[in-house]
């Protein structure tokens, strides 16, 4: 893109008003440059440092992602097709905020779908961190 020595407005191709040679012309002012030779032009772009829009790794330290560390190995062995169908437990947390000292509790509770039988109890082990 080329722009006007005198009014910074860019060049257009056009014809010349008195002979029929290709020119640069200006569209606001009468400036003109004719086209005599081949012109190009290139450009080397420097390639510019990616930034993390997801925050980094210190960004994902506190959230709440599920493992697979947790998986019933029964479940697996289900949906690889060699078990039966394994009941069906869900870990409720219960967040006591509004304690002196705010604390989670952990739940299991099952089997699911909802029916007579069903239980809760507290969950007998810390599921994992990461």
């Amino acid at each position: 893109m080329l722009f006007c020595p005198y009014c910074a407005n860019n060049l257009t191709i056009g014809d010349r008003e008195d002979s029929a040679d290709k020119c640069w012309i200006c569209p606001t002012c009468p400036y003109q440059f004719i086209i005599d030779r081949q012109i190009s032009m290139r450009t080397h772009l420097k390639r510019k440092q990616v930034d993390d829009v997801l925050g980094g790794k210190e960004a994902w330290a506190n959230v709440d992602k599920i493992d697979d560390d947790a998986c019933p190995l029964d479940a697996l062995s289900y949906l690889d097709g060699d078990g039966d169908k394994p009941a069906r437990y869900v870990i409720a947390s219960i967040i006591f905020g509004a304690t002196e000292e705010p604390y989670v509790q952990d739940l299991v509770v099952g089997p699911l779908p909802v029916s007579d039988d069903k239980w809760l109890r507290t969950l007998g082990r810390i599921l994992p961190a990461s």
